[in-house]
């Protein structure tokens, strides 16, 4: 069953990224666990971690 809070979550991420990058980083920072987007976050790091395997960490530094 979806909530209406995991609806929103996905929501912000389809219609605004970068807010709901910011979002996350606040809810984070303020130990605000129950209310983070985890599959979204799990699927940002699974990125950089498949750029950084294709890349290599020196291109993040320069990315």
């Amino acid at each position: 069953m979806t909530t209406k809070l995991e609806v929103d979550r996905q929501k912000l991420y389809d219609t605004d990224y970068l807010r709901s990058i910011e979002t996350t980083v606040e809810k984070l920072r303020g130990r605000d666990y129950s209310n983070i987007d985890w599959e979204n976050l799990i699927a940002e790091i699974e990125g950089i971690l498949t750029f950084c395997r294709r890349f290599g960490p020196d291109e993040m530094i320069q990315w």
